[in-house]
């Protein structure tokens, strides 16, 4: 509360408790309400499958063929690898690893589907959901949806929304149940139908839509509790439809349980936007591309239009909230930057196809009445009561303002510059976040390869094919560097923590670096491995040591509260700020520590060449994580050497020890693996080292 305080002002945080009150008042009489009638929307009677893209202008990639298959092989069986979990069976009654030794036993005995649903679906819902699990094609083993597929916690599927618990048990991480719940991998079964022509799929695809329907009754359980993975999940059955909508409508005849629950999903979102006075993030953004999706997939209903314009509109305020003048989101962190980058190009990509639908559905007037009958903020309110049909319809389709225009023009240039070989530069949170893959990138164990990102850059120099590439680039607001010179490729962290000063997902990261030579990752950045569900680990993970810096002593560049409600907080105290930089040089500075701490980098050719400045005869310490994969074959007092696959090169120090240590290395969310730490030490105020290539 204090943090909110002093970070927002009095004034805003009075507006909060307003807004909380009045939020309390309404959600008491919501869940009165819904406690006494069903929840599954009913309304629509369509049995229209709207195409929001071509399925046939797709591109199967045979190249991955065999893996598709054996991932869809385990969809089938129901094992599922989320977050680094491994592949896992998820039932009611399956067995669970743990997570650092914290295993929950859980398990729930189904005598039979309707007997399970007596049992965990709440009375008003009942009957609905016997109906849909009632039309499950074939011999087909139920899903547990409520399940944490590493520690075996469930939640309960009578709990109502707002009234889910979670961080509340060791190592239980909400985050997977989650992540499953977006249905990502509904689209994995779609390609493994689409190249192999295999019923089976398409049966499988249809059996875990009834099941995930029946079981997740809308406002109930933990599938429910994060409007932002609703979005994704609505969004997801939209694409779904649009891929093998005919295939499903021509075997299940009558598609509109599915449209209806589309439309649930949409006036959930309505009714739950992530909003706080002046303050919102990814959430919001995932949000409203969630009523943009629907509601052109919904387009032939009344309230499609209203729901469409208010989406359109939110979508263009939030661009210019949400990325910064720079091009680069305000979360700060270059995962986040390239999840949202996916979720806004291929909404673009999205609105372009629809022009035709979506040039009709603008024609109609907006109806704010309608608006208004949803848990919509006042502020959001105040901006559409006045919306102007000119600002979003022209010339007979939709345009963004000029002033979006730029923006995004910006954003695509900032999204070019923050990867190597189509993959993301992992500084800052890397939750493991992505949109919808129509072709996604599988590693060698079947698990997705969630930061290549490949897809959506495709899609980036399609929509905008003359971005302006150089051989670096700064982006002072956003807080990074980058250079693509040479060989090698660098991205350095100095500037704003992000979120506006909060900094929750940021890192004491001010001054570190990740270094590709090619495709091969030569110095990494640690990761994040967890959130809610270890906090320690949350904080672990956060702090100096676990970066590419110089620390003195055990100083923190900003202070990190150990308390559970800090895990996303992380005040500014360094006032980082590049000095200056161009193609050959850069010099930046940070003010975390008592005197300022100043990094200088030197790119030549064959060489990084490092000066670290600290004005004291403290003991200081200069950290370079290697990846797992990084063997060290020499090592003296003065130089290490190392090899990452075939490929030479050396880490030198002037003056000082170079010694070499473990650490906890996670190159994506929830997966942790040990690694080797180069440890430069010296009492110097001027330290010299740099890292040589040997080609």
């Amino acid at each position: 509360m204090f943090q909110i305080i002093k970070s927002k002002g009095v004034i805003f945080f009075t507006k909060r408790v307003i807004d909380k009150f009045y939020a309390s008042i309404r959600l008491f009489y919501k869940k009165r309400t819904d406690s006494n009638q069903s929840t599954f929307q009913n309304l629509l009677k369509t049995y229209n499958v709207y195409l929001l893209f071509r399925s046939e202008a797709i591109h199967y990639d045979l190249q991955d063929r065999d893996k598709i298959i054996a991932l869809s092989e385990k969809i089938i069986q129901h094992q599922f690898n989320l977050l680094g979990s491994g592949f896992t069976e998820l039932s009611y009654t399956s067995l669970h690893p743990g997570l650092e030794g914290y295993v929950y036993n859980h398990q729930l005995e189904v005598l039979s589907t309707r007997s399970l649903i007596n049992d965990i679906i709440n009375h008003s819902n009942r009957d609905f959901s016997y109906s849909i699990s009632n039309k499950i094609i074939g011999n087909y083993n139920l899903i547990d949806w409520q399940k944490d597929i590493r520690t075996g916690f469930r939640w309960s599927n009578l709990t109502y929304y707002t009234d889910i618990v979670y961080g509340n048990n060791a190592g239980v991480d909400i985050k997977n149940v989650w992540e499953l719940g977006r249905l990502n991998h509904l689209i994995i079964l779609v390609y493994a139908y689409k190249i192999s022509n295999e019923e089976k799929y398409l049966i499988e695809v249809i059996n875990q839509i009834y099941d995930f329907t029946a079981f997740n009754p809308p406002k109930y359980g933990v599938q429910w509790s994060s409007a932002m993975d609703v979005a994704l999940r609505v969004i997801n059955l939209c694409i779904l439809m649009s891929l093998i909508g005919t295939e499903i409508k021509n075997k299940i005849e009558d598609v509109s349980f599915i449209n209806n629950y589309i439309y649930s999903h949409l006036i959930y979102l309505l009714d739950n936007l992530e909003w706080s006075s002046g303050s919102r993030g990814n959430h919001y953004f995932i949000n409203i591309a969630g009523i943009v999706f629907s509601s052109i997939y919904l387009n032939d209903t009344e309230f499609s239009p209203t729901f469409l314009k208010f989406g359109l509109n939110e979508i263009q305020n939030e661009i210019l909230y949400q990325f910064n003048e720079d091009g680069g989101n305000f979360e700060g962190s270059l995962p986040y930057h390239n999840f949202m980058s996916e979720v806004l190009f291929q909404t673009i990509a999205m609105i372009n196809f629809n022009q035709d639908k979506i040039s009709t559905l603008l024609k109609v007037s907006f109806d704010f009445q309608l608006l208004k009958k949803y848990s919509i903020h006042r502020d959001i309110l105040e901006r559409n009561k006045k919306l102007s049909d000119v600002k979003l319809y022209n010339d007979k389709k939709f345009k963004f303002s000029e002033e979006v225009e730029q923006r995004i023009g910006k954003i695509s240039y900032f999204t070019y510059y923050s990867h190597i070989n189509g993959k993301d530069f992992l500084i800052g949170d890397n939750d493991g976040g992505y949109f919808f893959r129509f072709i996604p990138v599988l590693n060698n164990d079947l698990s997705v390869e969630t930061s290549n990102r490949s897809e959506m850059l495709k899609l980036l120099n399609y929509l905008y094919p003359n971005i302006d590439k150089r051989n670096f680039a700064n982006f002072n607001e956003t807080g990074y560097y980058f250079n693509h010179k040479y060989a090698y490729s660098i991205a350095v962290r100095c500037g704003k923590l992000g979120q506006n000063g909060k900094g929750g997902h940021a890192h004491n990261d001010q001054l570190s670096f990740e270094l590709y030579f090619n495709d091969k990752l030569l110095v990494c950045d640690t990761g994040t491995y967890n959130y809610t569900g270890l906090p320690s680990e949350r904080n672990h993970f956060r702090r100096t040591k676990m970066h590419n810096v110089l620390q003195i002593d055990t100083i923190e560049q900003n202070h990190i509260n150990e308390e559970y409600q800090s895990l996303f907080w992380l005040l500014d105290n360094t006032n980082s700020k590049v000095l200056s930089c161009d193609d050959n040089h850069f010099i930046g500075q940070h003010n975390g520590y008592p005197k300022a701490c100043i990094r200088e980098i030197y790119f030549e050719e064959q060489r990084i060449k490092i000066v670290d400045k600290y004005d004291s005869n403290s003991d200081k310490t200069i950290r370079a994580h290697l990846p797992p994969f990084a063997e060290i074959i020499d090592i003296s007092n003065h130089l290490i050497e190392i090899i990452v696959e075939n490929f030479n090169y050396c880490i030198k120090l002037d003056e000082g020890v170079i010694q070499v240590e473990n650490y906890d290395y996670s190159p994506e969310y929830g997966l942790k693996k040990s690694a080797k730490v180069v440890c430069l030490t010296s009492n110097d105020t001027i330290i010299n080292w740099s890292i040589e290539f040997k080609t």
